[in-house]
């Protein structure tokens, strides 16, 4: 019979040492955060980190969650499909991760460097014509609705046909 049972236990501050206890189940059967069991009594422990805790072998591993019980739940219910699947003749392949290369990372952050070193756009110095109307493109004048500040000077009216 394989081993296929992962519990989750929470690691917190006792005294002056650190201890693994188990955490307190709601009616819901979800875990409440930060509160824990210990010698037989509910106290709340905010610091620490959630674990799992099964058996490969006859080995004990204790693997690091996070802050979190979402994070400590989703990963042993992960853990417990992979330990069914080896107990079940699934050969597991091992995760394949690409080292990182120097040049890589060096690529990136010499192209983040040099965007962050580029000067800001200057803003234009002064603002564009709007025309509301084809009447306002004829006269040459801007209408009050929607103006975006003076009118130029330099804009003759256009010629009539």
């Amino acid at each position: 019979m394989a081993n296929r049972k992962v519990t989750i236990w929470k690691s917190i501050r006792l005294g002056d040492q650190w201890r693994y206890v188990r955490p307190v189940v709601g009616k819901n059967n979800k875990i409440i955060p930060n509160l824990v069991h210990v010698n037989g009594h509910q106290e709340l422990h905010e610091e620490g980190q959630y674990f799992l805790h099964y058996l490969q072998g006859k080995k004990q591993v204790w693997a690091k969650c996070g802050p979190t019980p979402a994070t400590a739940v989703e990963m042993a219910e992960r853990q417990e499909s992979l330990l069914r699947a080896v107990a079940s003749g699934i050969a597991l392949q091992p995760e394949f991760r690409t080292p990182l290369l120097l040049r890589d990372a060096l690529y990136g952050y010499l192209e983040e460097y040099r965007l962050s070193q580029r000067p800001e756009p200057r803003a234009p110095r002064r603002p564009h014509v709007i025309f509301l109307s084809r009447q306002d493109q004829v006269t040459g004048q801007q209408s009050r609705i929607g103006t975006r500040g003076p009118i130029p000077h330099q804009l003759a009216p256009a010629p009539r046909v």
